[in-house]
């Protein structure tokens, strides 16, 4: 499930590797996914933005990421502004919408109804960014607005295809049997061992990982191996071999994220922490039908949910220490989708509610206390399609408000 900065990637949410990962939808994280091609064609996703996403709110506990390989993206919606949750008015400019009195949460559009998707946040936390092309005249692109002045006319980015790092520093070429990476800053491109596999790059962007499985065969008979080598390709080598397993994403500059089997014809999925320098290899969780990994920005927590078990007792959304100790499961109410605040709080949006509007819930995952951060009947707010963002300071979630079709930030309290 590594993570990639996706652009011009619509529906590439999943650039990652592996059967699920912790996605924005429902219980699942933010950026990571499964392979999927690279490079769409600009026509296609000219033809999504234009014809716009459906109206299907956070969507429900599937088996999709939170975030793209190694890096993986980031989503976000829109919050209506009116206390009967009907759209805000598309001819305000502002785009403003009241206080929640509850927890002095703000709700304010930035993009002109009916615009764009896949929205994510700049590095620094100022701009939000996403896929859209403004005009008949204009490039089909990444646009990006001031999440801190509304109404300011978005400005374009890239009109690039391809896969960039979360922090915009290399953009990840896939072509046939070639990976290539590029550094913006200069315009050095160079080719990886990774031979046509997307990679994830490890924060701090020292070192890549990628996952080799070998073609033609069914998953339940899948031994897949993990490699990883310096950023410039250097020092490849393998670290690991995961029965029906993945690799999921970087935890630290110097531990992958993977979960596997024990064997082919075990039961439980498993995930460990693998210390790249040394191999020592930690356990972290295990579950039948374990899903929707998410490490917390600081690597000290995973969040993930377990699907259709036998024993109700361990369905539903956990969170584990990557250092040890039993994992938690979440109050069972507050299944839903999920992002990290920070690396001990974990946003959720639950599923069900009134139908209307969504809602947001902290979880301090230390202590497994809650505090709602938005009352529908003040701030009612609808996610199209899981489109879902945290800004890089845990202060502002942005998102694609599924009536409007807008991107709105909602200010976050302390």
């Amino acid at each position: 499930m590594m993570r990639y900065r996706w652009i011009l990637g619509l529906g590439l949410l999943a650039a990652a590797c592996g059967d699920g990962g912790g996605a924005a939808d429902a219980p699942a994280g933010a950026d990571r996914a499964a392979p999927a091609a690279v490079g769409t064609p600009a026509a296609t996703i000219a033809a999504a933005v234009d014809g716009g996403g459906e109206d299907g709110g956070v969507d429900a506990p599937a088996d999709t990421p939170g975030g793209a390989p190694g890096d993986a993206s980031g989503t976000a919606q829109r919050l209506a502004g009116t206390a009967d949750g009907a759209p805000p008015d598309a001819d305000d400019d502002t785009g403003s919408a009241p206080e929640d009195p509850a927890g002095a949460a703000t709700l304010t559009r930035v993009t002109a109804p009916g615009c764009c998707t896949l929205p994510y946040w700049s590095a620094d936390g100022r701009r939000v960014q996403f896929i859209d092309r403004p005009a008949p005249d204009q490039p089909v692109g990444v646009w990006t607005v001031d999440a801190e002045a509304p109404g300011a006319p978005p400005a374009l980015v890239t009109d690039e295809i391809g896969y960039f790092s979360p922090d915009m520093r290399y953009r990840i070429e896939i072509a046939g049997d070639r990976t290539t990476l590029e550094r913006i800053e200069d315009g050095a491109r160079w080719d990886l061992p990774a031979a046509g596999r997307p990679i994830a790059i490890a924060p701090g962007g020292e070192r890549i990982a990628w996952q080799v499985s070998p073609p033609n065969t069914e998953f339940e008979r899948r031994t897949t191996r993990v490699w990883v080598a310096g950023i410039d390709g250097s020092g490849a080598r393998e670290v690991a071999a995961l029965p029906r397993g993945s690799l999921m994403t970087w935890i630290d500059a110097g531990t992958l994220l993977l979960r596997g089997r024990d064997r082919l014809d075990a039961l439980d999925d498993v995930l460990w922490a693998l210390r790249v320098d040394d191999g020592a290899r930690r356990e972290i969780a295990r579950a039948p039908n374990l899903r929707g990994e998410l490490p917390s920005p600081g690597g000290g927590w995973v969040a993930y949910y377990v699907a259709r078990h036998d024993d109700p007792s361990d369905t539903g959304m956990w969170v584990a220490a990557t250092g040890g100790g039993a994992p938690k499961r979440i109050d069972k109410a507050l299944f839903g989708a999920y992002r990290w605040r920070d690396d001990g709080r974990l946003l959720v949006v639950p599923q069900g509610g009134d139908g209307v509007s969504h809602a947001l819930v902290e979880v301090d995952v230390a202590t497994l206390a809650t505090r709602r951060l938005t009352d529908p009947a003040t701030m009612p707010f609808k996610i199209a399609n899981g489109d879902w963002t945290v800004s890089p300071d845990g202060r502002r979630v942005a998102f694609v408000e599924s009536r409007d079709k807008a991107i709105w930030v909602l200010g976050l309290p302390d």
